[in-house]
């Protein structure tokens, strides 16, 4: 998971997307611990100021396998694209397979502001394990498969181990807002919806539990190759999870003000009633705790927005003329300083 990795000056995005994280994103992820066993690594750079830091460490402390990295340098993000062997060495947590046995590494991706439904690594896990026996057997025909590959966007090249991947295509997203106005419940409304992936692509995957999964120690993380265009990898196993399975259920995404791009804030129209009973049971979200967090993200909206805005726009997140315009249009209400107010009135007064 990446936390606001180059955003960390943004201090209005950085309280809104902690809020997120504390209130979706790491409560989905402690009920994984119930049903499988696995290393969760959530990475910041010394964008972050320490206040931020300082919180992040003490809602993490309760679990030893979630841990928190600091990154330096400029190439900041480099290690994110390690192969699974080199970041549990970096972390000094490399164990041995027992004997006869060959070790998969498997590496999934959630964002700060997203959550897995209950079970959802173990089942990760699962089929990983179920599709490994095909994925030896293609290897053995790797350099036929690769030979008349062509590089993709850099990220690959014939020579790359091979990779399966798991992935979702359908989430529930959530929102505090509708029409940039509170619900009337206070925490919300939820809608259900499909990426169809871009440009025709069947195999378009969401970032929430994408997958990849490999039994050579140098295939890189799921983090090489843009979600979008995963079927375009070196890839020969790709198990989309489709509507419909009632074991492994979607993933929730928040559409707020802090969405890349934008996405789906505008459009978001809330077509579930968000029972506050499915989110505890499915995604652990506690009530009183999405109700402050949506409270917090109607309150600090505009200023988020505002603080986007007098910046250089990032790409992927507010350089788009759409992502632009409804920026502006959530800026405006940003209230004056009484200074500010006072001002106007004489103006006013004069004119």
């Amino acid at each position: 998971t990446r936390f606001c990795l180059g955003q960390g000056n943004s201090t209005y995005l950085v309280a809104a997307r902690l809020e997120l994280f504390k209130a979706v994103c790491l409560p989905s992820m402690a009920q994984q611990r119930l049903s499988a066993s696995f290393l969760w690594v959530i990475y910041v750079d010394s964008t972050l100021a320490l206040g931020p830091l300082a919180d992040l460490q003490r809602v993490l402390k309760p679990y030893p396998l979630f841990i928190l990295v600091r990154l330096e340098g400029p190439d900041v993000e480099k290690p994110l694209l390690l192969p699974v062997s080199s970041t549990l060495r970096m972390l000094g947590m490399r164990g041995k397979p027992a004997p006869g046995r060959k070790p998969l590494f498997i590496s999934s991706r959630i964002d700060a502001d997203d959550g897995l439904a209950r079970g959802t690594i173990c089942h990760i896990q699962l089929i990983a394990g179920a599709r490994a026996k095909s994925l030896a057997l293609k290897a053995l025909e790797a350099p036929l498969l690769t030979a008349n590959r062509r590089p993709t966007g850099g990220n690959h090249f014939p020579s790359e181990p091979l990779r399966g991947i798991i992935c979702w295509r359908e989430s529930v997203w959530w929102a505090p807002t509708q029409y940039f106005k509170a619900a009337r419940n206070g925490f919300g409304g939820l809608t259900f919806t499909i990426d169809h992936g871009l440009h025709g692509l069947e195999n378009g995957c969401i970032t929430p539990g994408l997958t990849a999964f490999s039994w050579d120690e140098r295939a890189p993380s799921v983090h090489v190759g843009h979600h979008r265009y995963i079927a375009t990898l070196n890839t020969t196993s790709i198990f989309l999870v489709q509507q419909g399975n009632k074991e492994i259920l979607s993933p929730i995404r928040a559409r707020t003000v802090t969405s890349n791009s934008m996405d789906g804030v505008a459009t978001f129209r809330a077509s579930m009633a968000p029972t506050l009973d499915v989110l505890e049971s499915t995604y652990n979200v506690s009530r009183d705790v999405l109700l402050q967090c949506a409270g917090e993200l109607r309150r600090i909206a505009p200023l988020v927005a505002a603080d986007q805005l007098a910046q250089r726009c990032r790409p992927g997140f507010s350089c788009s003329s759409g992502a632009g315009s409804l920026l502006k249009r959530i800026a405006v209400s940003v209230p004056r300083s009484p200074a500010s107010k006072m001002a106007r009135k004489v103006q006013l007064h004069r004119n």
